[in-house]
């Protein structure tokens, strides 16, 4: 079989179709394949065995033959590492909490008509009685 003797992904890569995308995806984990080629694909690909073609298996852009060269297993950070990113994430969730509860204060202040243009858009304007759209 011509892609087992192939000599490396240099030589292969240019016989297929061309991609609108890059041929050869580098120190990728299951969350970014999942987001370019969807959610089966990312499954079918981290359980093939490293080293061996493989395919084809569908993605949104079509069939591919695909090879894996090498499985990392991931590893947990210690939290002084990603103390920074924690953090900011917190104090992320609090400011949305925070606006959330505002507006809701807000909505219950005031009666909001909406121009049918603007609920065509962004829906109906309808508050409930806790101050939530």
């Amino acid at each position: 079989m011509r892609l087992a003797a192939d000599g490396g992904p240099e030589q292969i890569t240019n016989e297929g179709d061309r991609l609108l995308i890059e041929a050869e995806i580098g120190g990728a984990d299951l969350n970014t394949v999942t987001a370019r080629f969807g959610q089966d694909f990312a499954r079918e690909i981290f359980s093939l065995p490293p080293g061996a073609w493989s395919g084809p298996i569908e993605s949104a852009y079509g069939l591919h033959l695909v090879r894996v060269s090498e499985m990392i297993p991931g590893e947990v950070s210690p939290f002084a590492q990603v103390k920074v990113q924690v953090l900011e994430q917190w104090h992320e969730q609090q400011r949305r909490a925070y606006e959330e509860r505002y507006f809701a204060e807000l909505f219950k202040k005031y009666h909001i008509v909406a121009d049918e243009r603007v609920e065509a858009l962004v829906g109906p304007l309808t508050v409930a009685k806790d101050g939530t759209r």
